[in-house]
């Protein structure tokens, strides 16, 4: 899986990327959500990495169990790579970095990433949406990372 992540994420990867679909299969929600959504990247890094894997999972979830797909947080200000810090000053690192965009009173939503190694960046993005009316937010993900 790290390897996998690493070539999306780094290397450009735009072959193969219905692996994603395989790694999908069977999965099953436990709930009806009103909404998918990734966590965001700053748009700068949009152009440095040009695959997403966190956008392109919840799009491929949202078509599966028809769930509206929607962008509904935006990453206000760039951060340091949270892969490069440690657990404390990831948390720090990433506060007030994201705001809600989108109306999400009362909504399940779920939230989509492609790994969670502290929790820091999911934490905090489930922080917001739950700030701002979401009435229950689940978190998706491909793999847990290893902290080291």
């Amino acid at each position: 899986m790290r390897s996998l992540l690493k070539y999306y994420k780094f290397h450009f990867g735009f072959k193969k990327l219905t692996i994603f679909d395989r790694l999908l299969t069977g999965l099953t929600l436990s709930d009806n959500y009103h909404v998918v959504t990734p966590v965001p990247v700053y748009i700068l890094r949009r152009f440095v990495r040009l695959v997403q894997p966190a956008y392109y999972l919840s799009k491929l979830i949202s078509k599966k169990f028809s769930i509206r797909y929607k962008t509904i947080l935006k990453r206000v200000r760039m951060t340091e790579y949270q892969w490069k810090l440690r657990k404390n000053l990831r948390i720090k690192n990433i506060k007030g970095a994201f705001e809600c965009i989108g109306y999400v009173n009362n909504l399940k939503i779920l939230l989509v990433d492609d790994i969670i190694t502290t929790g820091s960046t999911i934490n905090e993005c489930a922080k917001i949406l739950k700030k701002s009316g979401a009435k229950k937010v689940d978190v998706f993900c491909l793999s847990k990372g290893m902290f080291l």
